[in-house]
């Protein structure tokens, strides 16, 4: 038997995008959580964390430093991102499969391939039967993203 083929419609598609560029932004914004990594530089101390770099070098295109010496940002966590970080987290509780695909396209930046390839490695190192096919992580992320907007 033929394999099914699915085509995501237009208009759903650019709606999927829109979102998954925006929460991007979104979550790139936010202050990092770490600020070293767990590597250290040619001189032995602690290297800086990948975001913590990618934040610092953001704060001086956005303005540099203010009167006292400190870096100008925007506040800690807008309602925006606010409000991205509770839909991820309902997600994740409630759909973890979407959540994962969802999380991979947003904050790792993996595209479609990418994610199938990941998903299936997990399952075969874990034993478990499922494998997944590009349609179906396409399908998974229309569901993750209507349910996200719904929650958001």
């Amino acid at each position: 038997m033929a394999e099914q083929t699915f085509q995501v419609p237009d208009d759903v598609r650019q709606v999927i995008n829109y979102w998954v560029v925006e929460w991007r932004k979104m979550w790139q914004q936010e202050t990092p959580s770490r600020i070293h990594s767990r590597e250290v530089d040619q001189g032995g101390a602690p290297d800086w964390h990948p975001e913590f770099r990618r934040w610092i070098d953001r704060g001086a295109e956005e303005g540099g430093l203010n009167q006292s010496g400190r870096r100008l940002h925007a506040p800690r966590n807008p309602d925006q991102r606010l409000r991205t970080t509770r839909a991820f987290r309902k997600l994740r509780n409630k759909n973890p499969r979407e959540f994962e695909v969802l999380y991979r396209t947003v904050v790792k930046q993996h595209s479609i391939q990418e994610t199938t390839n990941w998903l299936n490695d997990r399952a075969i190192r874990l034993d478990k039967p499922e494998r997944y096919r590009d349609m179906d992580v396409q399908i998974l992320l229309w569901s993750a993203v209507d349910k996200a907007l719904r929650w958001w």
